[in-house]
């Protein structure tokens, strides 16, 4: 699968039930056994697979583009284990059910796969210049 959207998190935007500059939204690493399914929708459905998540600051939106800074010092991914997909989600932990997702990414910004092997270190992520999402017009 290619980058994408989750449908529960679109609904939200477009419901006015969230917002991405005021909201807390983070970014959890995942492992490759997950698979992505537009029937997911909250955190509890990729809690099993996720390795570590890291907060998004710096969030606006220009052109229906969703943006944010780096994140730094981003997710830590232990030696031994393989980051391949990174899943945005409104953050409401420790709450899962609450915790809505919003976008799929397990590409980069040169359509390549994403294949980051854990070195037990945190690892920022640098979001491509066109930004994390756009909502197609």
């Amino acid at each position: 699968m290619a980058n994408g959207s989750y449908p529960t998190g679109i609904n939200a935007f477009m419901a006015d039930e969230f917002n991405w500059v005021d909201d807390d939204f983070s970014v959890a690493a995942v492992t490759d056994d997950y698979t992505c399914s537009s029937a997911h929708e909250t955190y509890a459905d990729i809690a099993a697979f996720v390795i570590d998540t890291g907060p998004l600051d710096g969030k606006e939106v220009a052109n229906s583009t969703f943006y944010a800074s780096t994140v730094a010092p981003g997710p830590v991914i232990d030696l031994g284990v393989t980051a391949t997909k990174l899943i945005v989600f409104r953050d409401a932990l420790p709450d899962d059910a609450a915790s809505k997702l919003c976008f799929y990414i397990d590409r980069d910004a040169n359509g390549m796969v994403m294949y980051r092997p854990g070195t037990g270190a945190a690892v920022p992520i640098s979001w491509a210049d066109s930004g994390i999402y756009t909502i197609p017009s």
